[in-house]
């Protein structure tokens, strides 16, 4: 009695050792060192986002808040009195997204807003007692592992990482770029663990 072949058995046969695939757009070569290479990228990008995610959940597990919450938090912490837009552009989301943010906050104890001065439409953040004690406790880098990391770049390397991630956000084909304004520890908690 014959095997069945792989493909018959529903599966795809492996290539043969140095056989070119093709994607439909240019043929793969999964030997070649082009190949090897973006084998290797990817898997710094997933250690990378392991890594976040490992951080976002210690700093979920002993602070009770989100990465992006306790950002917030020392936000608030350092710069007391901060307006909404300013903590907003500190953490590069969309000011609705920093006051729905702080409301949770508000709701926890967190942060009080206040409104001070003759323009009482203008609110300003500061942390509660509990508040600060979050931020004491929390694990560090408070302002996020990705962030710290980031910020410890010289500037040109800074610069070159934006330039090359701007080509790789091109190469992927998107007609428009999306996600720039959603914080990572909400993008993180919501993956699925596709690469």
């Amino acid at each position: 009695m014959q095997k069945a072949s792989a493909i018959s058995r529903g599966k795809k046969a492996a290539p043969a050792k140095g056989a070119k695939r093709s994607t439909g757009e240019a043929a793969i070569d999964f030997d070649g060192h082009h190949y090897q290479q973006m084998l290797a990228v990817l898997k710094q990008f997933r250690v990378v986002v392991s890594s976040l995610k490992t951080h976002y959940r210690d700093v979920q597990t002993a602070t009770g808040v989100s990465g992006t919450q306790l950002w917030a938090l020392y936000g608030i912490a350092v710069r007391p009195g901060i307006k909404v837009g300013d903590l907003a552009r500190e953490l590069a989301v969309h000011q609705s997204t920093a006051s729905n943010l702080l409301d949770r906050l508000v709701e926890l104890g967190y942060v009080e807003r206040r409104r001070e001065g003759n323009d009482q439409r203008v609110v300003t953040l500061y942390l509660t007692t509990q508040g600060k004690r979050v931020v004491d406790k929390a694990p560090q880098p408070a302002i996020g592992m990705l962030q710290q990391a980031l910020m410890t770049l010289p500037e040109t390397r800074l610069a070159g990482l934006h330039d090359h991630l701007a080509e790789l956000i091109r190469a992927t084909g998107m007609k428009r770029a999306t996600g720039g304004a959603t914080p990572l520890s909400i993008s993180l908690v919501e993956d699925r663990g596709d690469d």
